[in-house]
């Protein structure tokens, strides 16, 4: 037991405490004998005041004494080093026995928790034995926030606490909480050899401290809710023991094989570790999942990732998908879904889209698709389809680019749409010469030139004229201007280039062109 434990156990207050970074472990604590010389170790002694101040004093020395005598200035601080007085007078055989009797509470709790480790018994049970010794509700939960043991012995008044037992896991109204406290991002970034602690009253009436243990994309927390035994480094040595226990038990069992051996074969199908079409074909079939069909890939992007329950959204969107394989990898969501047997082109993206938008309905998210592919092969194509539109959308989304603005919806992003901005970067970065000089990109860059030259946005006007196979109606209600003001300016950019859009080729050159131009505009930004 640490200095600290112990001073936190025993019933008294003290004249002055030693600081929280002095805090020692102590195998026991005995009688101070001024006639005995003691090793470097360090020891408690358990004196009378009188006897400690003019003991022999040495820094892992420390005293824990009843005052039985008047305060003067021989209690200076060379005297009182390492003194610990009990502010409150007892006899001293009582103090003798308190201490006794509180180490050997804590080497039985330790001795029973290790016990309950080694025999499997679960988190329950050891959360059962430290009700006595810490005092406190303590939840353990997962990355999902599903709730799996709590303190069943001490009440507490927190509406939240109560609703996630009675629900089993955390409701939306505590993770919305978390969210606005910037709790996740906390989380994230957490090693398993701190303790997060949260003031009272913002995510409960108690104040809180919430332990993390990792294990590759999940998590385990464990959190306390200090509703008797108030912060301080005592209590903290008492979780941090009944949390390292419990962190015995998570290693040794196989409570964080939480993936599915589906969500574990796609994660190592994106880990390369899956090299073959015959490998492939048969590792699906050994997780029931078909090898052909009609599938895509979806990446969900969060833009406050390090701020999003990531695990638990992965979980809703298993339950709401059970054709799907959704999965955490890195700061996204990736999903696997196999469509229905008849797909018809959009219909699909919009329905998965809008089951998706009611899951993350407050989280900004962006969605990057792929196109249609029907065999599982094609799956390593689709993700760099999917990352592609999600890279794309980044850039694009909330900018008023016209020209690869898809069709109603600001935050999906599909590869059929962006097919020819993918060709379009792919070949300014093969041969960036050939494409800077081409008729499209050259009459486009002098567009923009006549548009700031005078003050009118013509990219923007002609990308809504072509768009909308020159119908000077529809430009003049997208552009708020009257039509015949549409008619007058596409004939300036006619008599400027020496063309007419009467002819097809120089749309396509032009409408090229265009897309040129704002897509260099958009990867500036």
């Amino acid at each position: 037991m640490t200095l600290q434990m112990l001073l936190e156990l025993l019933p008294y207050e003290y004249e002055k405490k030693p600081a929280p970074e002095v805090d020692p472990v102590l195998n026991m604590a005995e009688l101070y004998d001024k006639n005995r010389k003691y090793d470097d170790l360090p020891h408690l002694f358990l004196a009378r005041l009188s006897d400690a101040l003019t003991a022999e004093k040495a820094a892992n020395y420390h005293f824990l004494c009843i005052r039985d005598r008047l305060s003067d200035g021989d209690e200076n601080d060379a005297s009182m080093q390492g003194v610990i007085v009990i502010n409150k007078n007892i006899p001293f055989e009582v103090l003798f026995n308190t201490v006794q009797e509180s180490f050997f509470n804590i080497s039985t709790w330790t001795y029973h928790m290790q016990l309950a480790v080694s025999t499997n018994l679960g988190f329950q049970k050891l959360l059962d034995m430290s009700e006595s010794v810490i005092g406190n509700y303590i939840t353990v939960c997962d990355a999902t926030y599903k709730v799996y043991a709590h303190t069943q012995g001490i009440q507490v008044d927190d509406p939240l606490a109560k609703e996630s037992v009675r629900l089993g896991y955390y409701p939306r109204e505590s993770i919305n909480l978390m969210r606005k406290v910037r709790g996740f991002e906390n989380i994230e970034k957490a090693n398993e050899t701190e303790l997060l602690f949260s003031p009272k009253g913002t995510l409960s009436p108690y104040d809180g401290i919430t332990r993390v243990f990792r294990w590759n994309d999940s998590y385990v927390l464990i959190i306390m809710l200090c509703c008797k035994m108030q912060p301080s480094k005592g209590l903290n040595d008492l979780f941090m023991q009944l949390t390292e226990n419990i962190n015995y038990f998570l290693k040794e069992s196989s409570f964080f094989i939480e993936k599915t051996p589906r969500q574990s074969w796609l994660s190592g199908i994106l880990a390369n570790r899956i090299s073959s079409r015959q490998e492939l074909e048969i590792s699906s079939s050994h997780i029931n999942f078909p090898f052909t069909g009609a599938f895509g890939v979806w990446i969900i992007e969060f833009k406050d990732a390090d701020n999003s329950p990531l695990s638990f959204l992965v979980g809703k969107v298993n339950d709401q998908f059970p054709d799907a394989i959704p999965i955490k990898s890195e700061n996204q969501i990736v999903m696997l879904i196999k469509y229905g047997d008849k797909v018809t082109s959009g219909t699909y993206v919009d329905e998965i889209y809008n089951r998706l938008e009611k899951i993350f309905v407050t989280y900004p998210v962006l969605y990057g698709v792929s196109n249609v592919f029907n065999d599982l092969t094609g799956i390593i194509g689709a993700m760099e389809q999917a990352k592609f539109c999600a890279q794309i959308g980044n850039k694009i989304i909330n900018k008023d680019l016209v020209s690869f603005t898809s069709s109603g919806k600001s935050n999906l992003f599909v590869f059929y749409h962006y097919i020819l901005a993918w060709a379009l970067i792919s070949a300014k970065n093969s041969n960036p010469d050939i494409y800077e000089n081409s008729w499209a990109h050259t009459h486009a860059s002098d567009l923009a030139k006549y548009s700031k030259n005078h003050n009118l946005d013509y990219i923007k006007l002609l990308s809504v004229y072509l768009r909308n196979e020159r119908n000077a109606g529809i430009t003049a209600k997208v552009m708020h201007v009257h039509r015949n003001t549409i008619l007058y300016h596409i004939q300036k950019i006619e008599d400027f280039f020496h063309i007419s859009f009467d002819e097809p080729l120089v749309r396509e050159n032009m409408n090229l062109g265009i897309q040129m131009f704002e897509l260099e505009q958009c990867f500036k930004q």
